[in-house]
């Protein structure tokens, strides 16, 4: 039986020896415990003299909190400024002229994670079919109640449509679900925690400024 020492890099030029003591059957004990280091964590080599070299496992901590393991489910709602407001027609887009919603879905800037549900709820009651359209970044929309239309260049940045048909009414609003397990992933800019959505109308809706919500459920890395 021999130890062994293993070296905990404290940063990216200065490291703990750490002595570990074999226990005779292929495991091996710490003597003291294990320090985290002040800008790396779990940066653990056998040996390792030169950070990120192959002879030693490197796990860096990307996130600005520490801790947070496995996937978080979380539901954001946004409710578009309704600038013009009028009575839409069929395939008009609804919401702030040339403008998109955020949604805040990322834990962090360039984050990752799926989008599980979505719910349109109407205050209106009008219970017209519409879609929300998605997009990995901001996007030009029309003006409110134009006809929908985007660019090339945006629809390039499109990573899903979601389609609310049936809705669900009660006596004062409806809402409207969109597929259930939807499951699309998405990946936030690189200095941003947001993706973005535009709604579409399929039907001839009458809203008024805060008629309309968008309730999106985000399973987030």
């Amino acid at each position: 039986m021999a130890d062994t020492v293993v070296r905990i890099w404290q940063s990216a030029t200065t490291y703990v020896d750490e002595k570990l003591h074999d226990n005779g059957d292929g495991t091996y004990s710490p003597t003291a415990a294990l320090l985290a280091g002040a800008a790396l964590i779990g940066k653990v080599g056998i040996d390792q003299t030169t950070p990120g070299t192959t002879n030693g496992v490197v796990g860096n901590a990307g996130e600005n909190h520490l801790g947070a393991i496995g996937s978080h489910t979380i539901v954001v709602t946004v409710t578009p400024t309704l600038t013009v407001h009028a009575t839409y027609a069929a395939d008009d887009y609804v919401g702030t002229s040339a403008d998109d919603m955020a949604f805040a879905v990322g834990r962090v800037a360039a984050g990752t994670g799926t989008i599980i549900s979505a719910t349109l709820i109407d205050y209106a009651l009008q219970s017209v079919a519409a879609e929300l359209w998605l997009f990995s970044t901001t996007v030009t929309a029309p003006d409110d109640s134009a006809p929908w239309s985007i660019s090339d260049a945006d629809a390039l940045k499109c990573i899903g449509v979601i389609p609310f048909s049936t809705y669900y009414a009660s006596a004062l609003n409806s809402i409207s679900m969109g597929s259930v397990g939807l499951g699309i992933p998405f990946v936030c800019g690189a200095a941003s925690q947001n993706i973005f959505g535009c709604l579409v109308t399929r039907g001839a809706p009458t809203y008024a400024d805060g008629d309309v919500s968008i309730r999106l459920g985000v399973l987030q890395d």
